[in-house]
């Protein structure tokens, strides 16, 4: 539990570092490229190490394996920051409050008092969060227990969803020419609610054995609803990657550069609390009887209306700090 403390508080100090720096490092019409570079980087490293952990835990030697490996690559993480271009602090002189709850607000404050564009920003990308882990985290459970197929078709669906999230985030810069601008936000955000719903429909017409065993993935995707479903999860994680990236870019492109790693902090912690959210929504929906695929659904219909809320926010078709 110490090493698990130490792992998330290092991962305070380096998600903000790391989001903040790029504008001192990119040109602005390299933010949306460099943005979704990371977020590609990050979501195949997770999926690398979702497999590679899946592999390793039942063997006899497994932990040990497992900590030689996670010792590497934190060797190969440290080499890599050491070539890490310079970036001057644009606050020397900033005091350090050791108060948290006082440093929590005032993050927050600072986030509030950007232009135009960076809080809805912030929110998107939370939410963005909060559609991803209700998703992700019930994978397991959809596969097993909905569709019942076997861990080969669970891996499937998870390379499916990060692969897709890093092909819509790469395909970003091409599509907005480089501008960090939220146009097509909104229109992304649809896509990741009708993608969604047409999961749980799709859900709904696969044939699940009646026999309690698992379909391996040779008889899932021989049968055309899931193929569908395959399909469905990689264009909505497409979609998410379209949302996610481009909302990124404005915070970093319209934040003042004097406070802009608070403001990145800022979104880091509201990006924790959606990821709580997600986890309580899904447990209460689920204790109220509703199966997986409902729980789905539920969450894309939220989308579809949060995608016409962000129709009607002028500040995201914006390509310039207000």
């Amino acid at each position: 539990f110490f090493v698990l403390l130490l792992l998330g508080a290092q991962s305070a100090f380096f998600s903000p570092c790391k989001f903040a720096i790029l504008p001192q490092h990119l040109k602005r019409d390299e933010l949306v490229s460099g943005n979704a570079w990371v977020s590609s980087g990050t979501y195949m490293a997770i999926l690398a190490g979702t497999i590679i952990g899946a592999l390793i835990a039942p063997l006899e030697h497994g932990k040990m394996i497992a900590s030689v490996i996670i010792v590497f690559i934190a060797l190969v993480g440290y080499w890599a920051a050491v070539y890490i271009p310079k970036a001057e602090p644009p606050e020397p002189d900033l005091h350090i409050r050791y108060n948290v709850f006082v440093k929590i607000y005032e993050v927050f404050r600072h986030a509030l008092n950007q232009p135009s564009g960076v809080i809805v920003g912030i929110v998107g990308v939370s939410f963005f969060y909060f559609v991803a882990a209700t998703f992700h985290a019930q994978f397991p459970n959809f596969t097993k227990q909905t569709l019942g197929a076997d861990n080969i078709v669970l891996t499937v669906f998870m390379i499916a969803f990060s692969v897709g999230v890093a092909v819509g985030g790469l395909l970003n810069h091409k599509l907005l020419d480089g501008k960090a601008s939220g146009v097509w936000v909104p229109v992304a955000c649809v896509f990741m609610g009708a993608f969604g719903v047409d999961i749980y429909f799709a859900a709904q017409a696969y044939p699940k054995p009646v026999d309690g065993s698992l379909h391996d993935i040779v008889t899932f995707v021989s049968n055309f609803h899931g193929v569908r479903l395959l399909v469905d999860t990689f264009l909505q994680a497409v979609a998410c990657g379209f949302f996610v990236i481009p909302l990124r870019a404005i915070v970093q492109d319209r934040s003042e550069e004097n406070v802009r790693s608070r403001v990145i902090s800022s979104s880091n912690m509201m990006d924790a609390v959606f990821i709580l959210l997600s986890s309580v929504f899904s447990t209460v929906v689920l204790a109220m009887g509703m199966t997986i695929e409902e729980l789905y659904l539920s969450v894309s219909v939220i989308t579809i209306f949060v995608a016409l809320a962000l129709f009607k926010i002028p500040s995201l078709r914006a390509t310039k700090a207000a």
